[in-house]
């Protein structure tokens, strides 16, 4: 016998059932089960079976009449029926669902990249107006004054001179921030590049031997967000400073490489240190610390009277970089 389709709110059955096999009703006992509830064979001597909060699905329910005996009878009394999802529980609901979350997903997905394009022209249109504007009005003004300054009185040149001075200031900080916010400089060796440019400059003219040893161009190369680079390049450009003017060194040691996730660059010198305790803590040392911290990394300064200085750096970059070994070309 079916029940035919039960609706979600009709999950609470109760079956009742009578052997008729001529025997005294009070001799009689039953073994029954409900297939797709999970349940197994069950005897009783009820005639009465309740079920509450069935789920959505086919049930098949069977009893059978047991003699005084223990025999069965041979074919069981059978009712079949199936209780209808609610909506919420349909696969049609659930498909539908899925869906409209995939939907959304993409669309997302394709706001974000509209976004972060959109982001990186402007970030390209900015970089190209700064240089080709700014900047060459800049380097403009510092030939225009130069070119001044030869044709006013000497009181007036050193003014002159002061003005050509700063001009060129402004062009290399303006060299700076285009490239910092230029996105086709995203990279790790692009900071490389910068870097050992900046250490090479300003070493150069002075004799002191600079060593620098960083990741080569047969590695990965990482890309790295415009406000990492720019920080990093900065406590860089601190540290050197800072080496240059006050340590007497005559050689710089700079090593600066990728290990468990993490970037690291290190700047030793051999020059005269200083006791840490003994030294006010000065602009440069606290920005470069700060610097570090907003990248989530840290900085420390180890250094003793006659023993050199050596700053290093740690920045975590993402777990994407985890496990990758240490690969790296010297130059002298």
């Amino acid at each position: 016998m079916g029940l035919g389709y039960l609706q979600p709110d009709q999950n609470q059955l109760q079956v009742e059932f009578v052997g008729s096999n001529g025997e005294p009703e009070d001799s009689l006992s039953y073994e029954y089960v409900l297939e797709g509830a999970g349940s197994a064979w069950t005897g009783t001597r009820q005639h009465t079976v309740n079920y509450a909060a069935l789920k959505p699905g086919s049930y098949r329910f069977l009893v059978k009449a047991m003699n005084s005996e223990g025999q069965p009878s041979t074919t069981p009394a059978e009712i079949d029926f199936s209780i209808s999802p609610t909506i919420v529980e349909s696969p049609w609901f659930r498909a539908g669902a899925a869906l409209l979350a995939a939907m959304m997903i993409y669309i997302l997905y394709r706001y974000r990249l509209a976004r972060l394009i959109e982001m990186e022209r402007l970030r390209t249109r900015i970089a190209t107006d700064l240089h080709d504007d700014i900047g060459s009005s800049l380097s403009q003004i510092a030939i225009l004054s130069e070119v001044t300054s030869r044709r006013v009185p000497a009181e007036q040149k050193s003014d002159l001179a002061d003005i050509a001075n700063l001009s060129r200031e402004l062009v290399d900080s303006m060299s700076e921030i285009v490239w910092a916010i230029d996105p086709s400089q995203d990279r790790l060796g692009d900071l490389v590049h910068r870097m050992r440019r900046f250490a090479g400059d300003l070493f150069t003219p002075s004799g002191v031997q600079v060593r620098f040893q960083a990741p080569g161009p047969e590695e990965d190369n990482p890309e790295m967000g415009a406000d990492v680079r720019r920080q990093i390049f900065l406590i860089f450009k601190e540290a050197l400073h800072n080496i240059a003017r006050h340590s007497g060194a005559s050689a710089v040691r700079i090593d600066f490489y990728l290990d468990k996730g993490c970037l690291w660059l290190n700047l030793a010198d051999n020059g005269k240190g200083f006791d840490p305790d003994h030294i006010p803590r000065g602009h440069g040392l606290s920005s470069m610390e700060q610097r570090a911290r907003q990248l989530g990394g840290d900085l420390t300064v180890e250094t003793a009277p006659g023993h050199g200085t050596t700053i290093r750096l740690r920045v975590p970059l993402g777990q994407s970089l985890i496990g990758r070994r240490r690969k790296s070309y010297t130059d002298g």
